[in-house]
């Protein structure tokens, strides 16, 4: 049977393809459709939608077994860009302000992780006179690892790391609990490389000026918290786990780093300058006499970040070294201790 699409569709009808799309067409006058044709598109279109249906399955479950999981790291992704949504640690620390801090140490082995999306993972034995399995997290991806938590509470995370070769920047990691976030300081917090002067002994000028002495990375193997970069937070952060099967997740957001273990534990409380007169008695400690050390702080021979470096100060001559005409490197840092963290 032949339509006169003239007579049946004024102005527009919709022209069908075998692959089931729709678009609309003006009809022009003796414009002709066949409908037994329309019928066999339509099928024909029907039957490509079914075998897209059950392929999708298939494809899922070959990927599946090929170890291919293509929205991991994205769905880590979506969750990073909708941090500034998520509650802080005041607020989320306030919900559970009854909760225990169990006395248990829980230590993850590093190269003991579940799931990655590193491409260029690798486990060291022993590396740089760390014992065991250390693992190579670059700047991009995730590690995953399985806990089993036997007690309920609160519980901080410490990294045991080594700050590899970068680009001398801070090493940057956001820690996921489950899958999700638990607040928004998690979402970004580092782990600082280590820095020294490039001479310690003192060099001068023509003038007999001190110079200030350059700054390279010493890196050594060291053990931080989770901890709060803007520095609001003095103690580490903590983080609610029920008892039961738990997942923690280290996403690189910055630098490269070699881990060895993950720690979740509580660090003991100190005692009270009043109870430490006491304690000194019990443990037969003498008071000084006639003794004293004094610790220049511009011959710091370690430090956290490398604007850390000797500085000079004239303000006053209590302050030593000190000389009225010439540069003496004299204190650490100055104004740069101004900055939280």
């Amino acid at each position: 049977m032949r339509v006169d699409v003239e007579n049946t569709i004024r102005n527009k009808t919709r022209r069908i393809f075998p692959c089931g799309v729709f678009f609309p067409v003006r009809a022009r006058p003796g414009m002709k459709f066949n409908m037994n044709k329309l019928r066999r598109a339509g099928i024909r279109a029907v039957c490509c939608l079914l075998c897209i249906a059950m392929a999708i399955p298939v494809l899922t479950d070959i990927a599946a077994a090929a170890g291919i999981v293509p929205d991991s790291a994205d769905r880590y992704e979506d969750a990073l860009d909708q941090i500034g949504v998520l509650a802080d640690y005041a607020v989320y620390s306030e919900g559970y302000k009854n909760a225990p801090k169990p006395d248990r140490t829980i230590t993850i082995d590093a190269a003991s992780y579940s799931d990655h999306s590193f491409t260029d993972i690798e486990i060291y034995d022993s590396y740089m006179g760390q014992e065991g399995g250390s693992v190579y997290t670059g700047e991009e991806g995730y590690i995953t690892w399985d806990v089993e938590v036997e007690e309920e509470g609160l519980y901080s995370i410490f990294v045991l790391y080594y700050p590899v070769e970068g680009k001398s920047s801070d090493i940057q990691r956001a820690v996921f609990i489950d899958g999700e976030i638990p607040f928004a300081e998690a979402g970004l917090w580092e782990l600082s490389r280590i820095w020294t002067n490039e001479e310690m002994a003192v060099t001068r000028d023509t003038q007999g000026n001190d110079l200030k002495p350059g700054q390279i990375e010493a890196p050594s193997w060291s053990e931080s918290p989770v901890a709060d970069t803007q520095g609001y937070h003095a103690a580490p952060l903590r983080f609610y786990l029920t008892e039961g099967a738990h997942t923690v997740t280290f996403v690189s957001l910055r630098e490269p780093a070699m881990i060895r273990s993950v720690r979740l534990y509580n660090e003991q409380e100190p005692p009270g300058y009043s109870e430490m007169p006491a304690h000194y008695d019990r443990m037969g400690y003498k008071k000084t006499v006639d003794y004293m050390d004094r610790v220049e702080a511009e011959s710091a021979e370690y430090k956290s970040y490398p604007t850390l470096y000797p500085v000079s100060d004239h303000s006053s001559p209590a302050v030593m070294p000190y000389d009225a005409r010439e540069i003496r490197n004299n204190m650490s840092g100055g104004e740069k201790w101004d900055m939280n963290g």
